[in-house]
């Protein structure tokens, strides 16, 4: 009883300091010393680690050592205009051996879309059915592949002869079975706050060391395999319950193939990225379903522990505004974690202006760091809103045997 009036006292007592001047002062710069510390010594060792690994400033076609037949494979279910923009950037291209291979299904629209590529003599045309999900999708695709590079990519992708290139270059010259790399947004919504703020705060050299074999074997939304190791594999398992990306990286690398990734911003191929609240809501709650579904799956207590945390600072940031009225030094608390929070997305700006070669985004109106702050509150509404439906719906999770089987 006694340990616990002491514990009880202690908390009065940096309740009180945290409320005081010299508490809010002395929060206030622990808080701005621990970014900076952070930007000083991780942020600047990503950033070196990105610029060791630059790739080329300048490749051409006339710089790779071969130019074999490319197969560019897209698994299509329920698509719309996008898809049929991307499917005339592929007929735009100036690369000389390109063949497309479609698995479409879902709705009459997307199986019109695709089939309207009959014309060109490159494209083979395939009904997707019901239930199978992206992977199988994707695996039906590979009988129709007999020699060259297989091309995987997503439906609502633009690819440029640029990013083609690139991609072939690290297999047709550096000897690579795998290259991949990530997104840039359309070009019609770069120019878009909420579109800017989703590509910089989800960089992913921020959140972990860029190593050219050292992103767990994800293979991306746009990922270029040799014929062997297509082989090799035989086909990629269709009952994971984790993400495509990853479930395909995990194949690739059980079977020793690496998976080469480009760093450099001109690599990086444009696709769809959520620019309206509602898109971005529906995808960020599909991926942490996802995730904790594999975290489920798996026990791995350590991912649980990592959303759990996510969970409590984002309630927490929530409800802490309506504190100032039962007790101030609480309310505090969630302005310090709100701080927090708002100078880490100042340190994901800095670190996407250092270490893209295009200054894309580069101008930010002040506007837009005021937008920020209703960004990250949107984003604690999200994960709180996942915790609730994954735990009071466990029952209904546990017989989703795959999260992607009816969108691919």
């Amino acid at each position: 009883m006694e340990i616990i009036n002491q514990i009880s006292e202690l908390i009065i007592l940096s309740l009180d300091f945290l409320s005081s001047i010299p508490g809010v002062l002395f929060s206030i710069l622990i808080i701005i010393i621990f970014h900076i510390l952070l930007l000083l010594i991780r942020d600047r060792l990503y950033i070196k680690s990105l610029k060791v690994n630059k790739d080329p400033s300048n490749i051409t076609i006339n710089d790779l050592k071969s130019h074999p037949l490319v197969n560019i494979i897209i698994p299509a279910w329920k698509e719309g205009e996008l898809f049929r923009q991307a499917l005339e950037s592929i007929t735009k291209l100036s690369y000389p051996r390109i063949k497309v291979i479609i698995n479409a299904g879902g709705d009459e629209e997307t199986i019109n879309i695709a089939e309207s590529f009959n014309k060109y003599q490159n494209f083979t045309i395939l009904r997707q059915k019901k239930g199978g999900g992206k992977i199988k999708a994707i695996n039906d695709c590979l009988p129709y592949v007999n020699e060259g590079i297989i091309y995987s990519v997503d439906a609502d992708i633009y690819i440029t002869d640029e990013t083609l290139i690139r991609l072939l270059f690290p297999i047709t010259n550096l000897n690579e079975h795998v290259s991949t790399s990530g997104h840039r947004p359309l070009p019609h919504q770069e120019n878009k706050d909420f579109v800017k703020y989703l590509i910089i705060n989800q960089n992913y050299s921020f959140r972990l060391k860029f190593e050219r074999y050292g992103r767990g074997g994800i293979s991306g939304t746009n990922t270029m395999m040799t014929l062997e190791a297509i082989k090799t594999i035989g086909k990629f398992r269709e009952d994971m319950l984790i993400a495509t990306d990853r479930s395909r990286g995990y194949d690739l690398l059980e079977k020793g193939f690496k998976v080469y990734c480009l760093c450099d911003y001109r690599g990086l191929i444009h696709s769809d990225v959520p620019d309206t609240i509602k898109e971005f809501s529906r995808r960020r709650i599909r991926w942490l379903e996802n995730n904790l579904i594999y975290a489920s799956e798996t026990r791995k207590k350590k991912d649980f522990v990592a959303f759990l945390i996510l969970f409590l600072s984002s309630l927490y940031l929530l409800i802490f505004p309506v504190l100032i009225f039962l007790h101030f030094a609480l309310f505090l608390l969630g302005l310090y974690i709100l701080l927090s929070k708002y100078l880490k997305r100042l340190r994901r700006i800095l670190f996407f202006k250092i270490t893209r070669q295009q200054q894309i985004h580069a101008n930010l109106s002040f506007l837009f760091y005021i937008k920020m702050i209703g960004y990250i509150f949107l984003e604690a509404i999200i994960n709180v809103y996942t915790f609730f439906e994954f735990y009071l719906n466990r029952k209904k999770f546990k017989e989703r045997r795959n999260l992607y089987r009816e969108s691919t």
